[in-house]
């Protein structure tokens, strides 16, 4: 919907700033990563795999706990995010290319 929109629009005009820059170094942290994410890399990131996250609810979880970790501090509050209306985004220009935010997003298309 318009939420996914949305979401690609940001995503293009950050990878425009960071200069679609794609080294291939792992640039996220790898706490509460699902294993999925791991095998999918280890495959060559094979994106017209099926691949099985299994329970649904348990993924999800995961999921969320990896993206909060991933958070400035600000961000998280009592273990939630929080949103705020300045934020210190220092670094994120170094999470372009395929292991970096594309990555989030491409996992956000099994769920």
């Amino acid at each position: 919907g318009s939420v996914w929109i949305s979401l690609i629009d940001s995503f293009l005009v950050f990878e425009e700033m960071a200069g679609y820059v794609d080294n291939g170094k792992i640039k996220l942290g790898t706490d509460y990563r699902p294993s999925v994410i791991a095998d999918f890399m280890r495959q060559r990131r094979n994106w017209s795999k099926k691949w099985d996250i299994g329970d649904l609810e348990v993924f999800g979880q995961s999921f969320w706990k990896w993206w909060r970790s991933l958070q400035p501090s600000s961000r998280i509050h009592e273990d939630r995010l929080i949103k705020l209306d300045i934020v210190d985004w220092d670094g994120l220009q170094d999470k372009s290319g395929r292991n970096g935010i594309t990555l989030v997003i491409g996992v956000l298309l099994w769920w």
